[in-house]
């Protein structure tokens, strides 16, 4: 995950007795490290001035 500029971390998806992972299930991962990513970046930036 990336946030701000920075690398924070990784998600790893492990496939089960399934050869290959569900796009359903990949597309949720990349959505998950995407708000996490967000997040981070939102909560580094500060409080917004304006509010």
């Amino acid at each position: 995950m990336f946030g701000n500029g920075h690398y924070y971390g990784r998600f790893m998806l492990r496939p089960g007795r399934a050869d290959v992972v569900p796009l359903q299930t990949r597309l949720v991962a990349v959505t998950l490290a995407d708000q996490v990513g967000a997040t981070l970046a939102d909560a580094r930036a500060g409080p917004d001035p304006e509010s």
